[in-house]
């Protein structure tokens, strides 16, 4: 079988079948064979590879829509057994296929030297950007340009290393969920600039790393980085491979200049064994052959000009005695805050399921306080069952209060860690309707026996 006639078949078939999706309609061999141009006899290999693609993706199994004239079921190209059909119609006819990249026939995916596809091993890549919203997804407008276009071929459970540009640091990783879509995107980044179609997928488990890895760091592993560059150079007869850092032959390495998205090789992420650790078996079991903590020896790098850090959505917090040190800046933020109102405070936080973490009486008005400590900027936090139904039950006997402190510092001394700084707000009577609320785990309950 000719695989790129096949793929090229494909490519047209695909477009004609989510036309008929959207219309909740099917279509015959001969309709097809002539909206494509092709000879009927000759759809099946075609078929078959887009049944392929969709099972290997999970997807409703869209060829389904093709069907014979005269016993209206499908034929060749399909697998599905008749008493799968009705169900898997409703499937295909809910699915939203036009939010998807047609994988057989996308001009601007050309030519694009793709060369982890063969390994397991290689599911890493590193997002370079300032945005906001960290971790949320990746995203890039449709283009040639290979910093944008690989967003496309980031596949479920590859892990993102995120580079906070005004930081000079990797600060986090995610896990892709799902597979590339296309969704919008306002490019360049400004307020007049116009939406454009994008490459997007989403992302999930953002972690914050416990000891970010500096450009510093990065530079300090120069001559082993420049050895797996070259080594891969080799290998790929100097083909692009899209390395994450730029290899000038004299001055030191520095971030790929206008790359979006780059191919993290695995051997990179194994230099990192701080990173490693914190991966863990489950999200990257390939390369959790490092079973203890590994001494660091990351530097830290203050830029000439601090900003602040990403503003991000909620992410976990690994290091416990950090995640404390954390809290407690957190907390003795608010209780100064709330001393200065005139209110006496009681930490109750070891007291499970009450919903907050400081009580403030003033008087006969008592306010439950639920405390959020961050080091990164926050666009959301994490709150539980009892602080939403707390903050919801709140009223005229007692109120409610959520003081958020993020971008606090936090450095290590020793086996400990000291925090200063931190950015206050609060809101007094908060009561977060369903709306503002997005879960981020769910409870299964297990079948009976």
């Amino acid at each position: 079988m000719n695989e790129e006639l096949q793929h090229g078949r494909a490519a047209a078939i695909w477009e004609v079948l989510i036309s008929r999706a959207a219309e909740d309609k099917t279509l015959t061999y001969k309709s097809l064979s002539e909206e494509v141009n092709v000879h009927h006899r000759a759809l099946r290999h075609a078929l078959e590879v887009i049944q392929e693609y969709c099972q290997t993706h999970k997807l409703p199994h869209l060829t389904a829509l093709v069907v014979n004239s005269t016993t209206g079921v499908p034929g060749a190209g399909n697998n599905l057994d008749d008493s799968q059909l009705e169900k898997e119609y409703q499937r295909i006819f809910r699915y939203k296929w036009a939010a998807m990249l047609n994988p057989f026939n996308n001009e601007n995916l050309k030519n694009t030297h793709s060369w982890w596809e063969s390994s397991l091993e290689e599911k890493f890549w590193v997002e370079s950007t300032d945005r906001t919203d960290i971790g949320r997804n990746l995203l890039a407008p449709i283009s040639t340009h290979a910093g944008q276009k690989l967003v496309a071929f980031v596949e479920d459970g590859d892990v993102v290393f995120h580079y906070y540009q005004p930081t000079k640091s990797i600060v986090a990783f995610s896990v892709a969920r799902g597979f590339p879509k296309i969704g919008e995107i306002r490019w360049p980044d400004r307020k007049k600039s116009e939406i454009s179609p994008a490459y997007k997928i989403d992302l999930i488990n953002y972690t914050e790393l416990d000891e970010p890895i500096t450009l510093k760091e990065i530079q300090d592993k120069q001559g082993s980085i420049r050895t797996i560059k070259s080594a891969l150079d080799k290998k790929y007869d100097g083909k692009s491979i899209y390395f994450p850092f730029q290899i000038p032959k004299e001055k030191v390495i520095q971030p790929a200049q206008g790359a979006y998205l780059s191919k993290m090789p695995k051997a990179l992420v194994d230099l990192f064994p701080t990173a490693v650790q914190q991966l863990g078996v489950d999200i990257a079991p390939e390369i959790s052959h490092i079973k203890s903590p590994i001494t660091s020896r990351l530097a830290t790098y203050k830029p000439t000009s601090p900003k602040p850090p990403a503003e991000s959505s909620y992410g976990i917090q690994t290091d416990e005695k950090k995640k404390k040190a954390t809290e407690l800046r957190g907390m003795a933020l608010a209780t100064n805050y709330l001393e200065k109102l005139g209110y006496a405070v009681e930490d109750v936080s070891s007291q499970k399921r009450l919903g907050y973490d400081l009580r403030a009486v003033k008087g006969d008005e008592v306010v439950g306080v639920e405390v959020k400590a961050s080091i990164m900027s926050r666009i959301e936090v994490a709150v539980t069952t009892a602080e939403v139904e707390y903050a919801q039950i709140a009223g005229e006997e007692f109120r409610s209060l959520l003081y958020v402190v993020d971008q606090i510092v936090c450095t290590k001394d020793g086996d400990e860690y000291k925090t200063s700084g931190g950015r206050e707000r609060f809101w007094w009577d908060w009561n977060p309707d369903e709306d503002s609320l997005s879960p981020i785990d769910y409870r299964f309950t297990l079948p009976t026996a």
